[in-house]
């Protein structure tokens, strides 16, 4: 029989298991902020002869965002100006900060990606694609790389 003497302390194993999992964290918040953000610009620069929708007024594609929640709090948002459509940039932000309120007192991260406008839903549905094509994608996309 022989005897094992460790090296090392039950904190400093407790150490190491607290820096994997905050390296783990840091890496999938590094992939939903990548992802997140090029499945927005995707949205956005989807055209009408690409199956997206055609501009009046900027609003729908500037309400085109994401926000990534913890806990109930926004921690990001990505809703880069597009020149015009101000106003739906500032609902797309209003709606993210609605939906954020659905994670409160949870310990989920979670991301939503919207189109603010009230009229998002009707586009979606009954003329072009305004986000699920590239939200579709994104999923894919994160899966594939979290497997």
């Amino acid at each position: 029989m022989f005897r094992v003497i460790a090296e090392f302390t039950e904190a400093d194993l407790q150490s190491l298991i607290e820096q994997d999992a905050n390296d783990w964290f840091t890496s999938l918040m590094e992939v939903y902020r990548t992802k997140g953000k090029i499945a927005v610009d995707r949205a956005r620069a989807k055209t009408k002869s690409d199956g997206g929708f055609g501009n009046i007024t900027w609003n729908l594609r500037g309400s085109i965002g994401m926000c990534i929640v913890q806990q109930g709090k926004i921690i990001e948002t990505y809703f880069p100006p597009i020149g015009k459509g101000d106003e739906g940039t500032k609902i797309g932000i209003e709606t993210a900060q609605r939906l954020a309120i659905y994670s409160a007192g949870k310990d989920d991260i979670v991301m939503y990606i919207v189109a603010g406008m009230n009229y998002a839903s009707y586009v979606q549905t009954v003329e072009r694609d305004v986000i699920d094509g590239s939200t579709l994608i994104f999923e894919d996309e994160v899966k594939a790389l979290l497997s």
